[in-house]
């Protein structure tokens, strides 16, 4: 609650200043103290009997009250007795700094992540010790977003590689599903309610269809055909898989100077790296990303526009329609076209999937 994360660093901070204080018999505390209501979330509030806009002339606190019951705000007098100006400043600037990361966490969405930035695979691996964050996963994956892989993953043993590459993937994939499906509630909703919509809904409609290339007038079924098709997830399975296979599980080059899981082209210079063997009359470009979880981004919509990949939209429309789970092994019949290996590559990714146990993570989500 942040009304009373604010009060209970408030008051504490100044009670704690001067030991002296708490050796103080009741009735000779040198401030007044008032007791305000808290204004919960839901619009309620709640305080003790004695709660009211009067001071307690000279009295301690109660043993029983709590912050989470009411806020307290110790008036002026016991800062100037007590507390020097500029130390004041800064405990103020504390007291927001708490608040505001509090706030922050409230307020963060499903598929939104603290950003991390780890120079070694030892930091990924104490990180993830904090967490208690294992592979595979117990319980909620931690919503830790590292922005890249540490350069130093080949010096590690192959467990080990595969275990701190996985678990720096996961909640990178979650989260973006997290916000596909978002994505995915709100064109089903809206495409339900067409003659309703407000004015916003209407334009944020039409950017995700332009976004994902579902042409047409929205009422006609088409269009909405089109888009449910296309704004949808991709198991976790599948996507972790794709990324060891194409990365040397987070190995490469282009993994580590450019982001790039997937082996993902451009044909703009200014947007990627030139591949070491790519031949003299090529002119494509190994796409360069700003962080991981934009490649996981980039990938997902790469599978969920392209052309190559319409097959695997149609299955994946099916086992909706049929109310089953979302089959990697199934879907990823439908990837031969992107690989120059074809079938082989297909068998390539259901082996990675089954010998490393992939299917378990479908069922995890994100710890907030």
């Amino acid at each position: 609650m942040i009304s009373s994360a604010i009060g209970v660093v408030m008051v504490m901070i100044p009670w704690n200043a001067d030991k002296r204080l708490g050796n103080l018999p009741a009735g000779q505390w040198p401030f007044n103290l008032q007791i305000k209501p808290v204004f919960h979330q839901d619009g309620g509030t709640a305080c003790p009997a004695d709660c009211g806009n009067h001071a307690l002339q000279g009295q301690s606190p109660a043993a029983s009250a709590t912050p989470d019951v009411f806020s307290m705000t110790a008036m002026a007098s016991v800062s100037r007795t007590l507390i020097p100006p500029p130390v004041r400043v800064l405990i103020v600037l504390m007291a927001l700094i708490l608040a505001l990361q509090g706030l922050v966490e409230l307020l963060r969405k499903p598929h939104e992540l603290r950003p991390i930035r780890a120079d070694q695979a030892a930091q990924l691996q104490r990180l993830f010790d904090h967490h208690d964050y294992r592979w595979p996963p117990q319980g909620k994956v931690p919503p830790l977003g590292i922005l890249s892989l540490p350069p130093d993953l080949d010096t590690l043993d192959v467990d080990q590689k595969k275990s701190l590459f996985f678990r720096t993937l996961l909640p990178l994939v979650l989260a973006e599903n997290a916000r596909l499906r978002e994505r995915r509630r709100f064109a089903h909703d809206a495409l339900n309610r067409l003659e309703t919509l407000t004015g916003s809904e209407g334009r944020r409609l039409q950017r995700l269809a332009r976004q994902y290339g579902a042409e047409g007038a929205l009422d006609a079924p088409a269009t909405r055909t089109t888009l449910l098709r296309r704004v949808d997830i991709i198991p976790p399975a599948l996507v972790l898989a794709q990324a060891a296979n194409e990365s040397g599980w987070g190995t490469s080059r282009f993994a580590v100077e450019a982001n790039n899981l997937f082996g993902i082209w451009t044909y703009e210079a200014s947007a990627g790296l030139t591949p070491g063997e790519r031949n003299v009359d090529a002119r494509h470009y190994v796409r360069a990303y700003p962080s991981l979880q934009r490649a996981v981004r980039d990938y997902l919509h790469n599978l969920n526009i392209g052309h190559a990949y319409g097959a695997l939209r149609r299955q994946r429309a099916a086992m909706r329609a049929r109310g089953e789970p979302l089959d990697p092994l199934v879907l990823a019949g439908a990837l031969e076209r992107y690989s120059e290996r074809g079938v082989d590559y297909v068998t390539e990714i259901r082996g990675m999937i089954r010998s490393n146990d992939l299917n378990r993570p479908g069922q995890l989500h994100l710890a907030q």
